[in-house]
């Protein structure tokens, strides 16, 4: 799904819930969920979500502002890898 949507700047999931898939429990960010999404700037997480996989915003370069709730408990490895541009969390 990720490769078909080149031009997306811009991710405002606060008013989403995030459900069970795979292997992956609810209010989970999947690992390599948006793994190299170049062209994303700004992100905004759901308000409820508890868990962002191992290397889940890998590669975001233009990545300026991510927004993460205080319900995050763990934060997988790399999950922020090669986030050089970013300015505010």
């Amino acid at each position: 799904m990720k490769n078909n949507m080149p031009a997306l700047a811009n991710i405002d999931l606060s008013g989403t819930t995030v459900s069970a898939y795979s292997i992956y429990p609810d209010n989970t960010v999947p690992d390599n969920a948006l793994k190299n999404c170049t062209t994303l700037t700004t992100i905004i997480l759901p308000s409820g979500l508890t868990k962002i996989g191992r290397m889940a915003l890998y590669g975001l370069w233009r990545i300026k502002t991510l927004t993460i709730p205080s319900t995050v408990t763990f934060i997988g490895d790399e999950a922020f890898r090669g986030c050089e541009g970013m300015t505010a969390i």
